[in-house]
């Protein structure tokens, strides 16, 4: 197709896209166009915008960002039934993230704000999101949010912290596989919806693992590094 949209990439970040699920359009992130900023801040003020594809640049609409960090970096990301986009932003490079959602309706709304500690959002099949929280808890723990709810003191913990640092997770079908640091290496336990004692998944000895998708139902996708090698799992 012919559709070009300019300002999406610069050199020290690149662009952030999500389809709409019937495939019409995107919502993808853009820099300043040229008049829209100083020519000094055409690289920053990073915002979300909207493109119906077959239709010129110049009628994209604007969808959030304005009131953004200068150095504000934009994530995306889409439940799978398409009704909800989860837009994350670093305030830079410091750690600080915020999170706002959109619904099916078009409204945005702010999940998180950068002081509230969560560093992670993930849509599950539960019509819930799943946290991954370092407020007052510096080894983090994971907490539930119902998307009826949309209010972050309404979370509820099914991951508390624990002695090790929580590196990765993702939920699956019945429960959430969650990977642990020890220090260096890994630990890779599932924690099961009915809150019942969670189950260690076997690894390779003294490996670090990261890349965790679950393909289906409660089939996980993995990486494991040891020392030099790689292994896929």
């Amino acid at each position: 197709m012919p559709d070009i949209i300019p300002a999406c990439n610069i050199p020290r970040a690149a662009a952030a896209l999500r389809g709409t699920r019937d495939g019409t359009g995107i919502f993808y992130t853009r820099y300043p166009h040229a008049g829209e900023r100083s020519e000094g801040d055409l690289h920053f003020y990073q915002q979300v915008w909207f493109h119906k594809l077959g239709t010129p640049v110049s009628a994209d609409t604007y969808e959030l960002g304005h009131d953004f960090p200068r150095i504000a970096e934009i994530e995306l990301a889409a439940s799978e039934d398409g009704q909800w986009l989860l837009a994350t932003v670093a305030n830079g490079d410091g750690g600080d993230y915020a999170h706002y959602l959109r619904d099916n309706s078009g409204s945005w709304h702010q999940l998180t704000h950068f002081e509230d500690g969560v560093k992670v959002i993930k849509f599950r099949k539960d019509a819930a999101l799943y946290l991954l929280s370092k407020k007052d808890a510096p080894r983090g723990k994971i907490l539930r949010l119902p998307l009826a709810e949309l209010d972050l003191a309404k979370a509820v913990a099914v991951v508390p912290e624990g002695k090790d640092v929580v590196g990765e997770y993702e939920p699956s079908a019945s429960g959430i596989y969650v990977a642990m640091m020890e220090g260096g290496p890994s630990r890779l336990w599932f924690y099961p919806d009915n809150r019942g004692k969670p189950s260690e998944v076997p690894i390779l000895p003294v490996s670090s693992v990261g890349g965790l998708h679950c393909w289906r139902g409660d089939e996980l996708i993995l990486r494991t590094a040891v020392f030099s090698s790689q292994r896929m799992v």
